[in-house]
């Protein structure tokens, strides 16, 4: 069971040609020959019946009032073909025709059973939500209108209710006006009218074609005359091994003539639908082919983009090696601070170089951007051709719909992932050569004055905040660029290290902070000299480190930009200003809010 996925306009549906509506509405079923025609009212809606079990596919079918078993015996037909393991109930006020019985029992004993039953007694012994077709036969729709709020309540999700005798002046006008309001409906107005209405919210493309025209539309007329020919094409042929019931009915042999031929002329009409159904489904099994190439060759390129990234991760790995050795000689070295000026000349130096290269990468994302958006362009085209082709033919159109959204989803991911490539392999070439930088300047490094130690560890939180986003590039490419951008801004930089007591005082006094839970969580605070409280104020927040198990730095970092690309200590942010905005400190708060809401 599914949604329908197109509803056609009322003015767009009414104006098709005929070569495209009957193709479009045409299903095998409305072309069958009855086994049972006994009414010659009921029979010239016989084509519609079997068309409407084939496009709703009921698994339960109940009708009310069974009587003489022209539409039941249609009923049970369709489902026999169709759909053997559903179930088709009728309900007699009075005892049931005994003929009517015997012949159910004979032919369609497995799907099939008539009961007698008061409309009360009926209501009981079905459940709510589990009737799919509803039909209200000849001389019962009165009743039925009465009792019409417990008979929705049975319908299903995809429930639809058929009326006999629906037409102006018939005895189920009256009903069929009360189930009609506010819902989907389409009457056929020939032999009485039949109505069919849509309760359910969940209707298959073929009937909601159907009940999306308006009455007076050319195409309205349209349908009603194909389906009228098909139905006097039942009146006129009797069904096999059984006389026809309305032969004797007519009063000379020029009107079994006139049937005839507009039989036959329902016919023809048929078999060029059925050609016109052909065509387009081999034009959709071309595309279908196409697209399962398209796919094939999709999975070659990801399996080698796969494999290069599997290099770029040994590649980071032996990078952050390097880095880890760095480090440790480093640690060894702090009383070679004499020429710290002078490394600080050199890292300006390197960021002046990094601006100028995220520069470059930028120039190159926005090109990337704008050609994946040409094939953004180029693949809603190919959209617009499936969608019609879904129109046509419903099996095949799903089978479609789903390699399109494969294609489409391949077609990112392969965008995503050489993005993701060439900014790798840029930003590994930057910090290796940055590292080189460094190491050779660490060499020539001498003692300072004690008072610099405090400019030497800030600059080491600088290299480690670089090395972590590095890390990050797999899953947060464009963030990083704009992080990084920050970064290399350095008089906003220098200007988010001085926090002033009035920033220190508001976060020590918010209750997000919690000063053991900080210096557990990143050791290596302790080793900068500075307390908990001062570290995350200058550093901690707008490295993305959390002040406490209540405040998420890198979420709220990641889920506000503005605020990282101003550089601002996001929980000093958020009590200053975010709160206000209601803006959430937890993507746990933001589930909790969607929930609630």
């Amino acid at each position: 069971m599914t949604q329908s996925l197109q509803t056609p306009s009322s003015a767009g549906s009414g104006q098709m040609p005929s070569q495209t509506l009957i193709p479009q509405l045409s299903l095998q079923s409305m072309f069958w020959r009855p086994k049972f025609a006994k009414d010659p009212v009921w029979s010239v809606h016989l084509p519609v019946a079997f068309w409407l079990i084939e496009a709703q596919r009921p698994q339960r079918v109940v009708e009310l009032g069974t009587q003489e078993g022209t539409s039941w015996f249609a009923f049970c037909q369709a489902l026999e073909r169709l759909n053997p393991y559903a179930e088709c109930l009728g309900f007699t006020a009075g005892p049931p025709d005994a003929a009517l019985v015997e012949h159910t029992d004979a032919q369609y004993q497995e799907l099939a059973r008539v009961r007698q039953a008061s409309q009360a007694d009926a209501l009981e012994q079905l459940e709510e939500g589990s009737v799919d077709l509803l039909h209200v036969a000849p001389g019962v729709a009165k009743p039925i209108a009465k009792e019409w709020a417990h008979w929705q309540a049975r319908l299903s999700a995809r429930g639809v209710v058929l009326i006999s005798q629906a037409g102006p002046g018939q005895p189920g006008e009256a009903l069929y006006r009360q189930v009609r309001e506010g819902r989907a409906h389409f009457l056929f107005e020939q032999s009485q009218g039949l109505a069919i209405v849509a309760v359910g919210a969940q209707q298959y493309e073929s009937l909601e074609r159907l009940l999306g025209f308006q009455p007076g539309q050319p195409g309205m007329r349209l349908v009603q005359q194909v389906f009228q020919r098909l139905g006097l094409a039942c009146c006129a042929t009797p069904p096999s091994g059984r006389p026809a019931a309305q032969a004797g009915d007519r009063d000379d042999a020029e009107a079994i003539s006139t049937a005839r031929r507009q039989a036959e002329s329902a016919r023809r009409a048929a078999e060029l639908a059925r050609k016109e159904a052909e065509r387009v489904r081999c034009q959709a099994d071309s595309a279908r082919h196409d697209a399962e190439r398209r796919i094939a060759s999709l999975e070659q390129d990801k399996a080698h983009l796969e494999a290069t990234l599997q290099v770029r991760d040994q590649e980071q790995e032996t990078l952050r090696a390097s880095h880890r050795r760095l480090e440790e000689e480093r640690a060894t070295r702090f009383d070679e601070t004499a020429k710290l000026t002078e490394l600080l000349q050199a890292a300006e130096q390197a960021q002046a170089t990094a601006q100028a290269r995220i520069e470059e990468l930028e120039a190159a994302r926005r090109q990337a951007q704008e050609e994946g958006e040409r094939h953004a362009r180029d693949h809603t085209a190919l959209q617009q051709r499936h969608q019609v082709l879904k129109k046509q033919l419903e099996d095949q159109a799903r089978e479609l719909e789903q390699q399109a959204q494969q294609l489409e989803s391949l077609e990112a991911a392969r965008q995503k992932t050489a993005e993701q490539q060439a900014q790798q392999q840029d930003r590994l070439d930057a910090a290796e050569r940055a590292k080189v930088a460094l190491q050779g300047e660490n060499a020539t490094l001498h003692r300072q004055q004690q008072d610099r130690f405090d400019e030497l560890a800030e600059l080491t939180r600088m290299l480690e905040e670089k090395e972590r986003r590095l890390a990050e590039l797999n899953e947060k490419p464009k963030r990083l660029v704009d992080a990084f951008t920050t970064l290399g801004r350095p008089s906003k930089a220098r200007g988010s290290r001085r926090a002033s007591k009035e920033d220190l005082r508001l976060v020590k006094q918010s209750g997000f902070f919690d000063e053991g839970w900080y210096v557990n969580r990143y050791p290596d605070v302790e080793q900068s000299g500075m307390n908990g409280l001062e570290h995350f104020v200058k550093f901690g927040g707008q490295e993305g480190r959390s002040p406490g198990p209540a405040f998420d730095s890198q979420w709220y970092l990641l889920e506000y930009p503005d605020v990282a690309q101003a550089n601002l200590n996001p929980l000093v942010h958020y009590l200053r200003f975010g709160s206000n905005e209601d803006r959430l400190p937890t993507p746990e708060a933001w589930q909790g809010e969607k929930h609630g809401s």
